[in-house]
């Protein structure tokens, strides 16, 4: 789910369904906000809206370590990103998934 701050200008076409031009949008962003967790987040998810599974995972994975290169204390989806990369890796590898756990909501 995309949140409305930092990002509202990009939340309209994403909720609308327009997920190119939100990823285009928040593509453009993280360029000038590298640093920015929940940029990186909402970047992501409309990458991954697009069929972009690389760069979401990428951008994802950049989410959970950026802050100047260190894991950012206070990114409020943290535990959803972990997911979501969780989920990608199952489904890189469906035959895997009856030997990882589910993952908690908690985590």
């Amino acid at each position: 789910m995309i949140r409305t701050w930092p990002t509202h200008w990009v939340a309209w076409p994403y909720q609308t369904g327009d997920y190119p031009w939100a990823a285009s949008l928040l593509q453009q962003a993280a360029q000038q906000q590298t640093d920015d967790p929940a940029l990186l987040f909402d970047l992501a998810n409309a990458d991954y809206a697009v069929g972009r599974t690389p760069d979401a995972e990428t951008a994802m994975r950049n989410a959970l370590t950026r802050r100047n290169g260190q894991a950012s204390a206070n990114f409020t989806h943290a535990a959803e990103a972990k997911r979501f990369l969780d989920m990608l890796a199952l489904a890189a590898d469906p035959g895997q998934a009856w030997r990882r756990p589910y993952p908690s909501s908690r985590s």
